[in-house]
């Protein structure tokens, strides 16, 4: 397996990972893959642009089955310390091998070594299995968000979890 941070002439890569993600998971991510699949080339190559977004993937046997994206805010001389995590997926096909695990440790590395990240959020649904790693990766969960995320006429609940990574 190879991991590597996405670079801009990834994108088509990325777009179909990320909307594998969305069509495996869709109750799982914000984005519906209808508003996704409506972004024009552009605009997804821009994504991979920004400065204040880190994106990783995985790679095996030349194919994309796994991602990660972070986003920071590094103007905001308060909050720069700090990266909202997004967008984990692990294809169906690849669970249980520990590649988010590995997506997030790398993730965490980039982030601290060459961001100067020192604390990592995120937001899990309800019910998503994604919430056991992060708790044993060490991030702990601080607030909930009753029916944050609608999705075919189900509300759900959404925990916000911290990880002090400096």
């Amino acid at each position: 397996m190879i991991f590597s941070k996405v670079a801009p002439a990834d994108w088509q890569a990325y777009k179909e990972l990320r909307l594998q993600a969305l069509a495996e998971n869709p109750q799982a991510f914000a984005v519906t893959i209808e508003e996704a699949e409506s972004r024009t080339d552009e605009a997804w190559q821009e994504l991979l642009q920004q400065p204040h977004i880190c994106t990783l993937m995985v790679v095996e046997d030349g194919q994309p089955v796994g991602m990660v994206r972070a986003q920071w805010k590094p103007k905001n001389e308060k909050l720069r310390h700090i990266a909202d995590i997004g967008s984990l997926f692990v294809a169906n096909s690849q669970r249980g091998k520990g590649i988010g695990k590995q997506l997030m440790i790398k993730l965490e590395a980039v982030l601290k070594e060459q961001y100067e990240i020192l604390k990592m959020k995120l937001f899990v649904m309800e019910d998503n299995p994604a919430a056991q790693l992060y708790e044993k990766m060490g991030y702990r969960q601080v607030g909930l968000l009753k029916r944050e995320i609608g999705h075919e006429g189900v509300w759900y609940n959404e925990y916000l979890y911290e990880k002090w990574i400096g």
